[in-house]
């Protein structure tokens, strides 16, 4: 696996956002020149382009906050999830233990989604050592501050590499390495009170951000999220094939596994 290089990441993921952009935008005139007939379904998208209500640039920010919010994040944290669990089968079987003892062959609920802990505890360490993004935090500074004896005036742009620090030895033991358990209520306990428990702050813990410009669907996304491994892992054992073939991460609009490793499916039941 080869780490992605950080300083590139910005500018890798704005040409992507560009692409979006462009490809929204284009949506917008094709819908424009051949409009859907009055007799067939219509997109959300295109009553609201037929009505006309929104100037198209508001349109085609809408389209690309619905594709990057709404379908690439999901996405993408789902794939890498899913390529930790094919490279730790000893992970897979003990998150489909948990499954069959806590919702087995029946419908998933609200109650017994919440008492799969060890499936959190993968899906937090995947965050941590596969993050969907490395970059968290886009912030705009309104007054100066001194960060690290380095005095940053007003008007800067701030993100924090929240890759970087989860894969810090002085805060992640063992930081190359997928281990679920280190987010055992046992392990964030011992944590406290030493500079460990800064990978247990809300502002890396989660890809949603933090505070009142926080994802509004994060709630959403962290519940299909697991739905999604749910079903998966119950009805498929699966692993990579062949074994750990080679891949770099990539930075597009997400961080994401180029080529996608090839997996074999057993079926479970």
């Amino acid at each position: 696996m080869v780490i992605l290089n950080e300083m590139n990441v910005l500018h890798n993921f704005f040409a992507s956002m560009d692409k979006v952009i462009a490809f929204s935008t284009k949506l917008i005139e094709d819908v424009k020149a051949n409009p859907p007939t009055s007799s067939g379904t219509k997109s959300y998208f295109e009553r609201i382009i037929q009505r006309a209500e929104l100037p198209a640039d508001e349109i085609a920010e809408s389209i690309v906050s619905f594709l990057f919010a709404g379908v690439d994040t999901t996405n993408h944290v789902s794939l890498w999830t899913f390529l930790n669990l094919a490279k730790y089968p000893e992970v897979q079987e003990k998150v489909y233990q948990e499954i069959k003892a806590h919702i087995g062959d029946g419908d998933m609920t609200e109650q017994n989604l919440k008492a799969l802990e060890y499936l959190g505890w993968v899906q937090r360490e995947s965050h941590r050592l596969t993050p969907s993004t490395p970059i968290i935090t886009n912030r705009t500074l309104d007054h100066p501050i001194v960060l690290s004896g380095y005095e940053i005036p007003p008007g800067t742009k701030i993100n924090m590499a929240s890759n970087a620090i989860q894969r810090d030895p002085k805060f992640v033991d063992q930081p190359e390495k997928f281990i679920p358990e280190r987010w055992s209520k046992e392990a964030i306990a011992a944590r406290k009170g030493t500079p460990k428990e800064a990978i247990d702050s809300l502002t890396v813990s989660k890809p949603f951000g933090m505070g009142p410009r926080m994802c509004l669907g994060s709630r959403l996304a962290e519940a299909e999220m697991k739905m999604l491994a749910v079903q998966v892992v119950r009805d498929w054992k699966f692993e990579e094939s062949p074994p750990n073939q080679p891949y770099k991460i990539v930075q597009k609009t997400m961080s994401q596994a180029e080529p996608y490793p090839n997996f074999t499916f057993v079926k479970r039941r």
